[in-house]
């Protein structure tokens, strides 16, 4: 996680951390995760944050994510830059939380950010993929 910080007075002071990522339970209809970071300069400070996994109801897109990151250093700090990647642990092999099918010869990928001035970014984005053929019985 890549953080910059805009205090009053002084130049924007970047930042960066390492994000652990534990499982915080859920149902059947939705997984829950926590993500936390610990940042130690330009404060001291720690981040929670929530991210929730389910089924979505659009038909194109399967599976909707969504990341809830809390005001950081009242509200001087902002996130720049996340990468995530979301595996589990089987049998002493990491495994992926999704299954993609491919039925189409591509994925659709929708994403949206909302930011704290009411404003949002939508992006999308099609990639080929290899369609796969489900086997009869």
């Amino acid at each position: 996680m890549r953080l910059l910080f805009n205090f009053p007075g002084q130049v924007p002071i970047p930042a960066e951390s390492a994000v652990t990522i534990v499982n915080a339970g859920g149902n059947e209809r939705m997984s829950k995760f926590f993500a936390h970071a610990r940042i130690e300069q330009p404060i001291t400070t720690e981040i929670v944050s929530t991210i929730e996994i389910h089924r979505a109801s659009d038909h194109h897109y399967g599976t909707k994510v969504t990341l809830t990151i809390p005001p950081i250093a009242n509200y001087a700090g902002a996130v720049t830059s996340l990468d995530l990647t979301l595996g589990k642990p089987l049998r002493g092999k990491r495994a992926g939380l999704f299954t993609l099918r491919c039925p189409t010869g591509k994925t659709l990928t929708r994403g949206s950010a909302m930011f704290l001035d009411g404003s949002r970014h939508e992006f999308s984005a099609i990639s080929p993929c290899v369609a796969t053929i489900p086997k009869g019985p």
